[in-house]
């Protein structure tokens, strides 16, 4: 049977994304994704995975506004992040599963500097290795019923945290830094059922997967802190022909305001929110242990906290392979 692989999660941790969704000038730069290959059954998994979200959108509470529409320090003109993410995952016996994940970031901003004789346009581009994570699950299988799995994990503060400075060399904020300088811990709770796939054959079978996981951010450079996360995500895939299968996800994200701490430039109002995501994508199964995969992520309701970028798609490509 050919190895069934689907979009990783942006990152490590079973079902987590492995970076905080950043806001203001630091702005999103993960994906609310299930991560089915910890369900599998191979003992060592390499995934590589590119991220790419632009957020170009200002919002208000639910509604589509304009740059500026909210009065502030700075107004968000827009946030580009690209996402390399390199992730491995090990399956030891008695159902124990091991994963780290190293992203490789690339971000620019743009935003307009209220000062008080004038406004500056500020752009920069930053890039560097972000935060580690590392991520510990135990999968509890009944016979011939569904699977269970609780995970831990924590992401270290081993990214870059030197700032990148603007084009007319200022220092960027404490939220935009590819590493944030913190100490984070993430847990989370998953099931798993099997059922035959309608109008495929007596062996095609498709997963239904529900994963509740949780995020508490530790403070970290100038004592700034992002918002604490809780992730919904329902999963499954349909086996269309031989090599290809469709993934379709449902993804709900609520993330609580940041705590600026001792950072200067920050603005707590317009941070943390909710959003609820369509998630279909497409996943070819090459040869067996080998894949290659795709999805877009639409958001179909969202609410932010005062006035904030957002991004009107998500998209993730990205290739996985096995070993047995």
């Amino acid at each position: 049977m050919l190895r069934r692989l689907s979009v990783l999660v942006l990152l490590s941790f079973v079902a987590f994304p492995s970076l905080p969704a950043l806001a203001g000038c630091g702005s999103e730069c993960s994906c609310p994704l299930d991560n089915p290959d910890t369900h599998l059954d191979s003992r060592l998994l390499f995934d590589v995975s590119q991220l790419y979200i632009d957020q170009n959108q200002p919002m208000v509470g639910s509604d589509n506004a304009f740059v500026g529409a909210i009065p502030g320090m700075h107004d968000e003109v827009r946030t580009v992040n690209r996402v390399t993410n390199f992730r491995a995952t090990y399956r030891a016996p008695q159902g124990w599963v091991f994963g780290a994940n190293l992203p490789y970031i690339h971000r620019t901003h743009e935003h307009i500097h209220h000062d008080v004789t004038e406004d500056h346009y500020e752009r920069w581009n930053d890039r560097g290795v972000g935060d580690l994570e590392l991520s510990a699950a135990r999968t509890f299988t009944a016979e011939r019923g569904p699977r269970f799995r609780v995970g831990l994990g924590v992401k270290a503060p081993t990214g870059k945290q030197d700032p990148a400075l603007t084009e007319e060399g200022d220092p960027i904020e404490a939220s935009a830094r590819i590493g944030t300088g913190a100490w984070d811990v993430l847990a989370n709770l998953g099931a798993e059922w099997r059922f035959q796939a309608p109008g495929r054959g007596p062996d095609a079978r498709m997963p239904l997967r529900v994963t509740l996981a949780g995020r508490y951010n530790g403070p970290g450079i100038e004592e700034f802190r992002h918002g604490a996360e809780m992730q919904l995500n329902v999963s499954t895939e349909y086996p269309v022909v031989k090599h290809f299968a469709l993934l379709l996800q449902s993804n709900y994200r609520v993330r609580a305001k940041d705590d600026v701490g001792a950072a200067e430039g920050e603005e707590e109002a317009n941070t943390g929110g909710a959003t609820l995501y369509a998630t279909p994508g497409l996943r070819f199964d090459a040869v067996p242990g080998f894949s290659i995969y795709g999805m877009a992520q639409l958001p179909i309701y969202e609410r932010v906290n005062g006035i904030q970028v957002v991004a009107e798609s998500n998209l993730v490509l990205g290739i996985s392979r096995s070993i047995y």
